[in-house]
């Protein structure tokens, strides 16, 4: 009975080593996805990056000097982040005053291929707003993006809007704990400023 019940504890400390090592492993692997995911954002809009004084010059509403050989009729857009927030949904290279690496998911009629083709300019300030609270105590978070139109051509404001992602699950595992977030809301804002430059829905 003696050697029974020993069998059994060595065969379940066995499967609880077996679980934490497969845990760890999938972490790895997504921790790798996710770094592989962010090189190949960075790639996309690397023809971008660098010209971020220039961008901030429309807070002084002046025209970006590339914006004179573009064409209105084809609106081409970058995104400046300006603030960050701390949910760790957003790519972990979004850095403030810098392009935000949602310009990379632009679909192909908004993306500029050539800086010289920008039309537009759009800060976006990430933040977040807690909706609510889990019987564990984990604080139920929604995205948030302040985002503001520009003009490249004359640096004028077009729109503002505040954008509101995806409220978190209604149901959560006991073990998770914090801050709890639904979707970002990087879609709901592409499609807002394809909206507005009558480009149409962007999927």
């Amino acid at each position: 009975m003696l050697k029974s019940t020993l069998r059994i504890a060595i065969m379940s400390i066995i499967g609880v080593v077996s679980l934490f090592v497969a845990i760890a492993a999938a972490i790895n692997i997504n921790e790798e996805i996710i770094e592989n995911s962010d090189h190949a954002i960075e790639n996309k809009i690397a023809h971008l990056q660098g010209y971020e004084s220039d961008y901030l010059r429309l807070k002084e509403r002046l025209p970006l000097e590339s914006a004179n050989n573009a064409d209105k009729d084809m609106p081409k857009v970058v995104f400046l982040c300006m603030q960050d927030s701390n949910n760790p949904g957003h790519s972990k290279i979004l850095r403030p005053r810098k392009v935000d690496p949602i310009t990379a998911k632009l679909p192909n009629p908004l993306f500029p291929e050539d800086v010289d083709t920008i039309t537009n300019v759009v800060y976006t300030y990430w933040g977040e707003k807690q909706v609510g609270k889990y019987d564990n105590g984990a604080a139920g978070m929604v995205d948030t993006c302040l985002i503001k139109i520009f003009d490249a051509f004359t640096g004028k404001l077009i729109d503002e809007k505040l954008i509101v992602g995806q409220n978190p699950p209604q149901r959560i595992s006991d073990y998770k704990n914090g801050k709890i977030y639904g979707r970002v809301c990087d879609q709901e804002v592409i499609d807002y400023v394809a909206g507005k430059l009558n480009v149409g829905r962007t999927i």
